[in-house]
Formats: C-alpha cells, sequence, structure tokens
C-alpha cells in the first residue's frame, strides 16, 4: 500500500525490507487482476528492458527490433516499450504455440514478423523484412 489503501509497486531502494519509504513517481497501481507476487515481477522485467534498449540501445521511435523469447517476461516489456515507441518489431518464439499467443496478445505485429527461435531461419526472416539493415 502507499498509505492510501492503494496497492502498488514499484521500485526503490531497500527492497528487501518489509515497508520502504520511496518517491511516489517510480509507483504504479496495482490493477485489480494482479496478484502482488504478479505485479513484483513488473519492476524488475520493465526496469531491465528500459535500461537495455532505451539507456544503452539509445532506442528510438520507428526503429526496427530483434526481440528474442518474445514470450517471456523480458520479452513482453520490450515488445510493450517498442509498442509504444512504434518500432518494427520482430521477434522469435520457440514453438508455434508461443507464436500463437503473441499474435493473440499483439495483433499489431505482424505475422511475418514472427520467427522461429530453434534454428537461424530468422536470420533469413529479417534480411528479407529489412532489406539487408
Amino acid at each position: 500500500e502507499d498509505g492510501t489503501g492503494r496497492r502498488v509497486c514499484g521500485v526503490g531502494k531497500s527492497a528487501f525490507a518489509t515497508s520502504v519509504l520511496t518517491d511516489p513517481v517510480s509507483l504504479i497501481e496495482v490493477p485489480d487482476k494482479w496478484t502482488l507476487e504478479e505485479a513484483a515481477t513488473v519492476p524488475v522485467v520493465y526496469s531491465t528492458c528500459y535500461y537495455g534498449l532505451i539507456m544503452k540501445a539509445k532506442l528510438k521511435a520507428r526503429q526496427s527490433i530483434l526481440i528474442h523469447s518474445g514470450t517471456g517476461g523480458v520479452g513482453q516489456a520490450a515488445i510493450n516499450i517498442a509498442l509504444a515507441l512504434n518500432c518494427e518489431i520482430y521477434i522469435t518464439v520457440g514453438t508455434e504455440e508461443k507464436k500463437k499467443y503473441l499474435r493473440r496478445k499483439y495483433p499489431q505485429i505482424k505475422e511475418e514478423n514472427v520467427g522461429c527461435s530453434r534454428d537461424t531461419s530468422f536470420e533469413k526472416m529479417i534480411m528479407e523484412r529489412t532489406n539487408g539493415r
């Protein structure tokens, strides 16, 4: 809780304590349908992706991005960040079932932009779709 009774999650110092005092800007309200255990996973994967994609790789709007293991927590966080930036997204997954899952969850991602991570066929897909970039 944030002192007002709202369920929140976020990042801050002393995160292994039973209670912490942190800047409210670092908090998000936990949706009612999430458990606190589910909510606890969000700051880790999103901070990982934000640091890697925005801070280090300097990902900008409308750039292309390849996301391996798109159905994992970090993969889905990366997809959401890339979608927010209107990037051209290419994804690899390990099974047809995972591809179908991504297509249902992210219908805005082109089916031909989802490749197989179990072999190197995704390389050809990327080169064809990006005209060799």
